[in-house]
């Protein structure tokens, strides 16, 4: 039985598994004040263009984010973050356990189509590409646009009415079967704007209350989504006007900055934000995650309180290989199966992209893209997942963090290509190595005889949304397994 659950479920790339062997032996300096995590926190800082941020080699994320937040805060202060926010529903009140409270921001506004704002209201998402909506468990018989699509920027789905010929909604709609498309329920994307921070701000006026002093969000999001470089810019900018620290927690963050639409760099994200993480757990480490300080304020005596929350290995150095190998230029980049029929956002290589959240330009630009849009070689569709690494040549060389986000947000864009084809909508645009499809209750049951998933959110009587999420050892055989299954059903 073949495992979409997380994207933790195997160990680690071969690459750091041989490194590990090799240094076994060694008798190396403990608790971080190695030879390894010097490396490894200068590859890091090189990628991100901050010379002078002090990066630190945390176990766990939920550790890193409470050591983040914990550390920058005055008793007396608060963290904003969104509703779905993984300090707020997946880390055990582990931030209130520190004495901060987490202050959610709730999503209040939708968007509607310019051109037709009352009956015909198309409910866009503002992209290339679309999605069939669901039946609203609440309104089964509504019929309305509601098109999800993927390239260019996310909302929320507003609630609208109007009737809509499928033979005039682009892409996969079109395909469908139904004459008309109905609505969906709003669900928040799990992206903060400036609009929502300030709305928590006015709310909390003097000292009889908490006083929000961070902005806390994630990239990618809970929901698979990745923000802009204009939305983080805006809420970096926000967040100096107020006085506010911006944290960013980057568990997936290699999947945001290997997804298509993604126009972030590292840098971008280190001049935005006061402090971010780099996930290794969920992208091809044992274990680990970076934490970035960029703000000179808040760098001291960070490893005093590193130590005190029990966050300080004595054996540091197991940290410092494997992001040490994780940031090496990597001489394998993964083969690209052809661009999908969904969203824009999985097409791997567009005009203006930048890959692996790292500049290229001239011959290392053309050199990707021809790589990121060639034929599938053999190895795509049998063998080990090391056996989808191909052999490059220098000018593509690129870390090797960057290499296994991609193959498990390629390996997510044929998974959703398969789902699209069968005509199941979506909870939320296919973005990144996280997809949320919309089933029946019946085929679910059928398919989890064979593969192992989460059960996320009901949607009516009749079907719910799952999560399936893809990793950088994903087979391609699995995903091929998963597309005959829902044929056969």
């Amino acid at each position: 039985m073949y495992s979409f659950t997380n994207d933790y479920s195997e160990g680690a790339h071969p690459r750091i598994l041989e490194k590990l062997i090799q240094t076994n032996l060694e008798q190396i300096d403990g608790y971080g004040e190695d030879a390894y995590c010097a490396q490894a926190a200068s590859l890091i800082k090189e990628a991100a263009r901050c010379p002078h941020g002090a990066v630190h080699f945390i176990p766990g994320g939920t550790q890193a984010n409470l050591l983040a937040i914990s550390s920058m805060l005055r008793p007396h202060q608060a963290v904003i973050a969104a509703a779905t926010g993984h300090i707020n529903v997946h880390e055990t009140g582990a931030i209130e356990a520190t004495g901060h409270k987490v202050l959610t921001a709730e999503y209040f506004a939708a968007t509607q189509d310019a051109a037709s704002p009352t009956t015909e209201a198309s409910c866009l998402f503002a992209a290339a590409e679309h999605f069939a909506a669901t039946p609203d468990a609440t309104a089964p018989d509504t019929e309305a646009s509601c098109l999800f699509a993927a390239a260019e920027h996310f909302t929320d789905v507003p609630y609208a009415t109007a009737k809509v010929p499928a033979a005039s909604a682009p892409g996969p709609i079109a395909a469908a079967p139904a004459t008309t498309l109905r609505r969906l329920s709003p669900t928040p994307s799990g992206r903060l704007t400036p609009d929502m921070v300030r709305q928590v701000l006015d709310a909390h006026t003097d000292e009889h209350m908490v006083q929000p002093k961070m902005v806390y969000i994630s990239d990618t999001t809970e929901t698979g989504l990745i923000y802009r470089k204009s939305e983080l810019d805006a809420l970096g900018r926000l967040c100096r006007q107020k006085g506010l620290y911006l944290f960013l927690d980057g568990a997936r963050l290699g999947a945001a900055l290997t997804c298509a639409a993604n126009d972030l760099e590292l840098s971008d994200i280190a001049s935005a934000c006061d402090l971010f993480t780099i996930g290794g757990t969920k992208n091809g480490a044992l274990f680990g995650e970076a934490l970035v300080i960029t703000n000179p304020a808040l760098r001291e005596d960070f490893r005093f309180l590193l130590k005190q929350r029990g966050a300080m290995l004595a054996k540091g150095w197991l940290l410092g290989v494997q992001f040490a190998e994780l940031f090496s230029p990597c001489d394998l980049v993964l083969s690209t199966p052809p661009a999908p029929t969904v969203p824009g956002t999985f097409s791997v290589s567009r005009a203006g992209t930048r890959h692996a959240g790292m500049p290229l330009s001239g011959s290392s630009a053309s050199a990707m893209e021809t790589r990121s849009t060639g034929a599938p070689s053999p190895a795509h569709s049998t063998g080990t997942p090391s056996s989808n690494l191909q052999a490059a040549g220098p000018d593509t060389a690129a870390p090797l963090y960057f290499a296994l986000a991609r193959h498990a947000n390629e390996t997510a864009a044929e998974l959703a290509r398969h789902l699209a084809a069968a005509g199941f909508p979506f909870l939320y645009p296919p973005c990144t190595n996280q997809l949320f499809p919309i089933l029946p209750d019946a085929l679910i049951a059928r398919l989890e005889a064979e593969f192992r998933f989460m059960r996320y959110k009901k949607i009516n009587g009749a079907e719910s949304a799952v999560r399936l999420v893809t990793s950088w050892a994903t087979k391609p055989e699995s995903v091929a397994a998963f597309g005959d299954a829902l044929r056969r059903a």
